[in-house]
């Protein structure tokens, strides 16, 4: 068997394979390394002589630096390395070399699965309980307990197996925390893993069974059943078994079919990393999620990050808005540099005091042909409300027409209009601009009316 493994010649450490002891002459590239150190298996062992502060290098990357003084040799553990990470990170420029690439082969990879009516797929065929609060836990493992042995037990032909999900939730909860709770048990109510669910819940509690329903939207009410203890006449869990039985009937029907890799998703969860995770397991499920995601349009989640994510998703949702909101105004700011827009003087009564104005996408369109568009002064106000523009065809009626409407609407939605900044534009309660049919202003089709 191998001793150790350098995993990138770039590196200046060793993984060892195996227990080695001190005093072990080991040939890395060449070089004889005799060990001053038991290496524990899957641990690191020093390739020179580091000083303090230099960086160890593993996987091609610095992974850290020495906190003091390391000779050949050594076995190095986190008493010796500290990580490089501080403040805000840039990892743009960031390319690892030498690994080989996805070739699509052209061939679509299908699996066996449970196509659902809202068109998610499961790999199994499962049916849950639910509880929307924890005071029903001991009601709801009872009927699980009773369904399974009125089927026979716990193999059940058409289903891979009844379930119930208890919790210590959905009461005594507050703000972002009960909402937090209520979205987990609604992702569950649309999982396509679950042929069939009963949700169960008391009545009293803070996770309110008929406003939790309304908050899961559109569900398959054939397929997904409410019970509210509180609203049973006699037992609940005979009732409870009655409701579940008829449900286990239902996903029996159901059959697996043939579906394309891409409706696959795969959870990655990590088990806890040892000295060989980083060299086996993650390049292996890094390479699969390649596979998956880029060759044939599937999808991995990391579970231990969206764990993390989740309850931050209101922040999130409220980033990317503002998000969005800046990127608009840049667009917007680079739109104006491109056109050459300018700020004028804004007056809140209607008035059209216009110096070489022009039509912003005319304008783009003959400076790519070399050309430039004649600018128009225009006049209009209480006194001058009406604008008669007669001539030839081809006269650039259209153009006058059409760069009013569209300057007048860029500046109320506040884009910088295409005009000198010595000019006045008014604000318009209402603007009806008719484009017209089967025309284009770039191409000399005209319309008649803006």
């Amino acid at each position: 068997m191998k001793q150790f493994l350098k995993i990138n010649p770039a590196d200046n450490v060793f993984v060892a394979l195996q227990p080695l002891k001190k005093g072990t002459v080991v040939d890395v590239d060449g070089q004889q390394i005799t060990l001053i150190t038991d290496i524990p298996a899957g641990h690191k062992c020093a390739l020179k002589d580091f000083a303090e502060g230099e960086n160890i290098i593993k996987y091609g990357f610095p992974i850290g630096h020495a906190r003091h003084a390391i000779k050949q040799g050594s076995y190095l553990d986190h008493e010796d390395i500290k990580t490089n990470l501080a403040g805000t990170l840039d990892y743009s420029n960031i390319h690892i070399k030498g690994l080989k690439k996805y070739e699509p082969t052209g061939e679509q990879l299908t699996f066996q699965g449970y196509v659902r009516p809202d068109g998610q797929v499961g790999i199994r065929n499962e049916v849950w309980v639910i509880p929307t609060v924890g005071c029903v836990n001991g009601i709801i493992k009872q009927i699980v307990e009773k369904t399974r042995a009125a089927f026979g037990g716990d193999k059940i032909e058409g289903i891979d197996g009844i379930f119930n999900f208890p919790h210590n939730f959905g009461c005594s909860q507050l703000s972002e925390d009960h909402e937090n709770t209520k979205k987990i048990l609604r992702d569950m109510v649309h999982h396509p893993n679950a042929g069939a669910i009963l949700v169960v819940g008391l009545g009293c509690e803070n996770n309110q069974p008929r406003i939790f329903e309304e908050f899961c939207g559109d569900y398959n009410k054939d397929r997904v059943k409410f019970m509210i203890c509180q609203e049973v006449q006699g037992d609940e869990v005979p009732y409870g078994v009655n409701l579940l039985t008829e449900l286990v009937k239902k996903a029996q029907q159901d059959k697996r079919e043939t579906v394309p890799a891409s409706k696959l998703r795969i959870g990655l969860k990590c088990g806890g990393s040892d000295g060989f995770s980083g060299i086996t397991a993650n390049p292996l499920l890094g390479a699969f999620s390649d596979f998956l995601c880029e060759k044939q349009g599937g999808t991995t989640i990391l579970t231990e990050v969206t764990d993390q994510i989740r309850p931050h998703l209101d922040e999130l949702a409220g980033v990317l808005e503002t998000l969005g909101q800046l990127d608009f105004i840049r667009a917007k700011a680079l739109f104006a540099q491109d056109v050459g827009a300018q700020m004028c003087h804004v007056d809140r009564k209607p008035v059209v005091e216009w110096y070489m104005a022009i039509h912003p996408a005319l304008m783009l369109s003959l400076r790519a042909q070399g050309k430039e568009v004649v600018p128009l002064n225009i006049t209009l106000n209480k006194q001058d409300r009406i604008l008669v523009i007669s001539g030839p065809n081809a006269g650039g009626k259209s153009v006058c027409l059409k760069t009013v409407g569209v300057v007048q609407y860029m500046m109320q939605c506040g884009l910088l209009p295409t005009l000198r900044d010595n000019s006045h534009m008014g604000l318009f309660r209402d603007i009806f601009i008719d484009i017209g049919d089967q025309q284009s202003i770039e191409n000399d089709l005209s319309t008649y009316s803006s």
